[in-house]
């Protein structure tokens, strides 16, 4: 630390007004026993306190059980971690857990109660500053050990400034956390603003004024008869000994009333849906060669420009898996978490996997944009069609009779582009919210930097010295030893 300090100020080390101990170390014949007792490690301390939802249990005999047992206001440190940022985080022990010790990944530090407010600040601030992480040792878990703990050292100012310190402290810091889970409801707020202006958009409200501006534009349903008699066309040319059925009509009772010049139709009467397919794995012959392959993880709501793999032209014509072009939707049909019912639009020419099935747009005429925006806002409702009972999931048939309304073609664009420009306005959101969580992280470093060099809150001369305090300490700790540390000394006004 810094020599330059304000008056009154000393530099300790903590070994000078705390006892420091290492906690218990696990072994496996201790993991029963007739004293088993709750411990505390480093995965329960987080920044804001302790985390007591998965306390584990140990034996301790009678004798370690005092030696280890915590008490309020012992600090606790991380002793190790895999990670520089967070070696040395603490928390301040508070009685989470009646009767409880701790294991031999924390540290503890047992002050005089005064001290202990003040110490914690200082220790976040070593921590976060990465001043822990500095004098850490280990490669690839940082430890900081007992000895580092004992001899390291903290600026300390007069009790009184100490307390003027840790209520400004605190005061800041309850603003930051108030700001930060401001910023943390930002994502969500927008996805249900996002959710409402895409409701918004297949109601056909967005493009009212364009609608009354453009009576005359050729109605959707003129597009759909046009879709049917293609596809049949296509069909009957490829399967000329076959009858060709043609599809049901869409029976609108109950479904959303739709805009003048508006018709619902299905993805399967409307598109063309493929399911695809993974070439063998035991083939090296498959993989590796040119041909993009999107997983099942890659589908999650963008333009897929790139796929992580390709496969070769030998492995597309061992697998029924088809090559797609750009303007492909595709719709996740299983996969872990959220995959389900995600959409993606192909930037490129790509097969898929049996986890997803693509949605050929190209030959409808149909703004792929607009299909893709609307299953958007159908998210919910597509996982809601998923059967099964270990991994719900989707499957041809159930996309193919999913509802889609269709829009003029005109009004299709128009709808893109109002949606377009205004997800676009958003687009910097996300950016500015990162920006305004690292401003926090860096002003809340910062007022911590200036509360231990003295310059967050005024001095009063007549405080007792710290010096004073320090000596105090050790006499009441029965130590004889002079104390270590060292600062200016008061004026004539503090004595």
């Amino acid at each position: 630390m810094s020599d330059e300090l304000p008056l009154g100020w000393a530099t300790a080390l903590v070994g000078d007004v705390a006892e420091v101990r290492l906690g218990r170390q696990r072994s496996p014949d201790r993991h029963s026993g007739p004293n088993m007792r709750k411990y505390v490690r480093a995965a329960n301390v987080t920044w804001d306190g302790f985390r007591v939802d998965d306390v584990n249990e140990m034996d301790f005999t009678p004798s370690e059980f005092e030696i280890f047992r915590l008490r309020e206001g012992d600090i606790l440190l991380g002793e190790a971690s895999g990670s520089a940022a967070e070696v040395g985080k603490s928390a301040i022990w508070t009685g989470e857990v009646p009767e409880c010790c701790f294991q031999n990944t924390l540290i503890r530090v047992r002050a005089p109660i005064a001290l202990v407010p003040y110490l914690h600040h200082h220790f976040v601030h070593d921590a976060r500053s990465g001043r822990f992480a500095k004098a850490s040792r280990g490669i690839g878990i940082h430890h900081l050990g007992r000895e580092a703990i004992q001899e390291w050292e903290v600026n300390l100012p007069p009790l009184p400034e100490q307390r003027r310190i840790v209520d400004k402290l605190d005061d800041l810091r309850a603003r930051s956390r108030k700001a930060r889970e401001a910023l943390r409801e930002v994502p969500a707020l927008l996805d249900k603003l996002k959710q409402s202006v895409l409701a918004s958009a297949f109601r056909g409200d967005l493009t009212a004024e364009w609608r009354a501006a453009h009576p005359d534009v050729e109605p959707a349903s003129v597009l759909l008869d046009r879709i049917r008699a293609e596809r049949r066309k296509r069909w009957e040319e490829a399967n000329p000994r076959k009858k060709y059925v043609e599809p049901e009509p869409v029976d609108a009772d109950g479904l959303p009333e739709l805009p003048e010049g508006w018709c619902w139709s299905t993805l399967g009467e409307a598109f063309e849906v493929f399911v695809g397919a993974t070439p063998s794995r035991q083939e090296p012959s498959f993989w590796g060669g040119t041909v993009p392959w999107v997983s099942s993880g890659e589908v999650a709501f963008c333009r897929i420009k790139a796929t992580r793999e390709c496969i070769t032209e030998r492995g597309l014509r061992h697998t029924s898996t088809s090559v797609h072009p750009p303007g492909t939707v595709l719709i996740g049909m299983i996969g872990e978490g959220r995959t389900r019912g995600q959409v993606a639009i192909l930037d490129i020419a790509a097969c898929n996997n049996q986890n997803s099935a693509a949605i050929r747009v190209d030959r409808s005429g149909v703004r792929p944009e607009f299909l893709y925006r609307y299953m958007e806002s159908q998210y919910e409702r597509s996982r809601s069609l998923g059967s099964g009972n270990n991994q719900p999931a989707l499957n041809k048939s159930r996309v193919q009779a999913m509802f889609v309304p269709l829009a003029p073609l005109a009004e299709q664009r128009e709808v893109v582009a109002v949606l377009e420009d205004t997800f676009s306005a958003w687009s910097g959101l996300s950016a500015t919210r990162a920006s305004a969580a690292s401003m926090i992280d860096s002003l809340d470093q910062s007022i911590l930097a200036k509360a231990f060099r003295g310059e967050l809150v005024p001095q009063d001369p007549n405080d007792e010295p710290a010096e004073v305090l320090l000596a105090r300490i050790k006499a009441e700790a029965g130590d004889a030893q002079p104390t270590r540390g060292r600062g200016r000394p008061p004026n004539k006004a503090s004595r």
